[in-house]
């Protein structure tokens, strides 16, 4: 059976010791005077900052052009608030790392003359939060490679990443942009008890990761990593020697790890181990995912669930997406990886959705694929014993889905749905609508079978047996059995109908063909409210919630443009043409700008998360989200435009 790490309740535990403490909060902003330098206004907020045991530093204005990196304390929360923190031309330095590292003033870019345990340091981002590299790199020479090169990869040493923690127990990075980074954006050596989320890259330099998880981290969540690396996005890497290194070593000019200076190491010191990885979408080169380890170092307990490739930009080329594999020392033994699970792993480019060239003890692997159907084999196993394949999305998944959200088989389910990002399911689009209506059996399931784009003012017919949905594939096909079944139907709407399915399917969709825009009150999307309806977004974002445009409709009502309305027909389940005149589908709040409601609905309890294969499924709680945006509009001045509301 699969060994789960990094459970809910570890992960809330985590995120509830981050944000229990009542700190002294220091704001950048209220040093700033004339006579001191970017540097020294954070310098000195920060020596201020402590004789306060526990503090929060805000980075509250818009621009920070930093020449050095920004040292953090024991017991540090720093807030980006909206800001964009970018290095000096030339400068070789971190952006942040912790003041637990001692730097040897005589080799300021090599060992580190100590690096002690430190504890609770959390970077938070917000509101667009931005750290980028300098524009002009610095160059020097490289004493093996006898060639002055830009001072930029991994030959470079430990001051080249961006975001460098080491030994610490207890943090948090999350909610930031990085981009034009010079080597590892943010590597973590030693580090545990750690959240890692909600961070976006955009890199293009020779070793460009994203994270790097080094010997010694365990029990760290990574999730919702998102952009394009020009190496691998993340990496969890168990390499190195048990002794101390010197330097130049071949071409690596300088260590990459502070805690490479430590002599005394235990088997945990040198081990990976209790890392969660979920929600990864990226692409770029060489891998998104990779589980390394060597010269004795061991992986283990490692959970990776939706690892989704995005499409390549350019000459991108990855051998895999998700790689577990030795190399780069001594190879490791039959016990050094184990347990394993990977699911819901999406290949777009890759050569292989998942790669594995050494051997496994209890490896799982579940819905592994590449959705270039050509690409053979998906996964790649040069040993094959010990590891266990289940392929494909089944009954059990979907229904699991919903018990995990909390959906009982009386509710009423709206479900918009993007089949590709599920991955493979077994049946295909019948077995999600066959494993829905089953387990919606005493209640209702509902799917969007629109037709807006082929039925309007030049063509304005729509019939109920044959006009064909055009807002996806499981629309298609859900359409298509609504108008098969004895309890199912597929409404009247002549532009925003719905397959309705369950024992009070007819009474609940009726009357669609009298209604003379796309979601009155009075209509099916309407009485959502009064059913305490869920909407799952299956793969889709906030933009596709039909429901939204019901709330727009009650709010601004209709557009008064002459030109937003025409007259439509429609032919029902008996041949019977009804005619509907001034029909508008019209309304103010464009479906591109929902995803802005995603924070306060959230924070209202309105939306909650769980996942299908490779797809996020948001769960959006119809009452309680009408009812936050609603409150938010009687306190706005225009109605008409979603960023004002907010």
């Amino acid at each position: 059976m699969t060994h789960f790490v990094c459970s809910k309740s570890a992960y809330i535990s985590i995120t509830q010791e981050m944000r229990k403490r009542n700190m002294y909060t220091y704001r950048v902003s209220d040093y700033r005077t004339e006579n001191l330098t970017t540097d020294e206004v954070i310098q000195k907020c920060m020596d201020d900052a402590k004789s306060s045991t526990q503090r929060t530093i805000v980075f509250d204005e818009k621009e920070y052009v930093i020449s050095q990196a920004i040292l953090l304390p024991p017991d540090t929360t720093v807030i980006l608030d909206g800001c964009h923190i970018m290095q000096a031309d030339y400068i070789v330095d971190n952006v942040f790392r912790g003041t637990n590292v001692i730097v040897d003033p005589n080799q300021p870019l090599g060992m580190p003359l100590a690096c002690e345990r430190t504890k609770n340091i959390r970077i938070i981002g917000k509101n667009g939060a931005h750290i980028s590299g300098p524009q002009k790199n610095a160059r020097a020479y490289h004493t093996t490679l006898h060639e002055e090169q830009d001072m930029v990869g991994d030959f470079w040493g430990w001051r080249t990443i961006t975001v460098c923690l080491s030994n610490c127990d207890v943090f948090e990075l999350s909610g930031v942009f990085f981009d034009k980074s010079r080597c590892w954006t943010a590597s973590f050596d030693r580090c545990t008890n750690g959240l890692i989320q909600n961070i976006r890259f955009r890199t293009d330099c020779k070793n460009g990761d994203g994270i790097d998880i080094r010997s010694g981290c365990h029990h760290i969540v990574i999730r919702n990593i998102s952009g394009t690396t020009s190496d691998d996005t993340v990496a969890c890497t168990a390499i190195g020697t048990s002794t101390v290194p010197h330097y130049p070593m071949g071409n690596y000019l300088y260590p990459l790890e502070p805690c490479t200076c430590l002599t005394e190491k235990t088997q945990m010191d040198m081990d990976i181990s209790d890392i969660s990885i979920e929600n990864v979408r990226s692409n770029g080169n060489h891998h998104a995912v990779i589980c390394l380890a060597a010269d004795g170092h061991k992986i283990y307990d490692i959970r990776l669930n939706r690892i989704v490739e995005a499409n390549a930009e350019g000459k991108m080329w990855r051998e895999a997406v998700v790689k577990v594999y030795t190399g780069y020392g001594k190879s490791c033994s039959t016990d050094d990886i184990y347990n394993i699970h990977a699911e819901n792993v999406l290949a777009t480019y890759a050569d292989y959705a998942f790669y594995c060239n050494t051997e496994l003890k209890n490896c799982y692997l579940k819905n592994i694929h590449h959705r270039d159907q050509k690409a053979s084999p998906e996964i790649k196993l040069d040993y094959t014993e010990n590891v266990r394949i289940i392929d494909g999305i089944r009954r059990d998944d979907i229904r699991d889905m919903y018990t995990s959200l909390g959906i009982k088989p009386t509710d009423c389910v709206v479900m918009h749905v993007s089949l590709k990002s599920i991955g493979k399911i077994d049946g295909g689009a019948e077995q999600l609508l066959a494993a829905s209506t089953d387990y919606l059996k005493n209640g209702l399931f509902i799917v969007p079978t629109h037709t807006w784009a082929n039925v309007n003012r030049d063509t304005p017919l729509y019939n109920v047996l044959e006009t064909v949905p055009c807002v996806g594939a499981f629309a298609i096909t859900c359409a298509r059995v609504a108008n098969e079944s004895p309890n199912a139907i597929r409404s009247l709407h002549p532009t925003h109908s719905a397959a309705v399915f369950g024992q009070d399917c007819k009474r609940f969709a009726e009357g669609e063909e009298k209604l003379h825009s796309r979601t009155p009150r009075n209509g099916l999307w309407g009485r959502l409210y009064d059913e305490n309806a869920k909407v799952l977004l299956v793969g889709v974002g906030l933009d596709k919630n039909t429901y939204i445009h019901a709330i727009d409709e009650e709010i601004n009502g209709l557009p008064a443009d002459e030109n937003a309305y025409f007259d439509a027909q429609v032919i029902d389940y008996n041949g019977k043409r009804i005619d509907v005149p001034r029909m508008n589908i019209y309304t103010y709040w464009p479906s591109s700008t929902f995803g802005l409601f995603e924070t306060i609905l959230f924070d209202a309890g309105a939306l909650t998360y769980s996942d299908l294969g490779g797809a996020q499924v948001i769960c959006f709680n119809v009452k309680k989200a009408h009812d936050v945006i609603i409150k938010r509009v009687n306190s706005a001045k225009n109605t008409k435009m979603i960023s004002e509301l907010l």
